[in-house]
């Protein structure tokens, strides 16, 4: 598993592993942000999509 390596790998005491792991993660989201999703998203084409909608024939309603 890769949080019992990060945990035992990162140095300090517990107050500071928290510390770091929260950096880190602040870190990896700042990245994802800044860098990955603009990337992916100009390879997406979300804005360029549609749904048709179907034309059903009008049909009379009687009581």
């Amino acid at each position: 598993m890769i949080y019992p390596w990060l945990w035992r790998n990162l140095p300090g005491p517990t107050g500071l592993k928290v510390m770091l792991l929260f950096a880190l993660a602040a870190l990896i989201v700042a990245a994802l942000f800044l860098a990955v999703f603009p990337v992916v998203d100009s390879h997406l084409q979300f804005d360029q999509s549609h749904v048709e909608s179907l034309a059903l024939p009008a049909t009379a309603v009687t009581a």
